[in-house]
């Protein structure tokens, strides 16, 4: 994983977004930046999910990733080491897109 993901919990703790332990791993809210709407920024072989702003709030991903970003409204959701399952965004708003990255070996 690139570093931007572990800076990404840093900013989150300086700017006093939710961050909170998950079965997966962890998930935390950060704010959606035009860097982070790219799917390099995350790291290798990251694939990107678009949709229309039509009322999809929540998706099913059922493989195992390291980085699930989940970008709605002015807020990405970051799941870290996520073990499948749906994703939605923690501020309840319509997805945007999904970056979702591989971990080493594939997902």
């Amino acid at each position: 994983m690139k570093s931007a993901a572990a800076a990404a919990l840093v900013l989150c703790a300086t700017l006093g977004g939710a961050a909170a332990a998950q079965a997966n791993g962890w998930v935390y809210e950060m704010p959606a930046t035009s860097e982070g709407n790219h799917e390099a920024t995350w790291g290798d072989n990251c694939e990107k999910i678009e949709f229309d702003y039509d009322g999809v709030t929540s998706y099913t991903l059922p493989d195992t990733y390291t980085v699930v970003v989940v970008k709605a409204g002015n807020t990405n959701t970051v799941y870290e080491f996520f073990g499948g399952g749906d994703v939605s965004a923690l501020n309840g708003k319509d997805i945007s897109h999904i970056i979702y990255c591989p971990g080493p070996g594939g997902s």
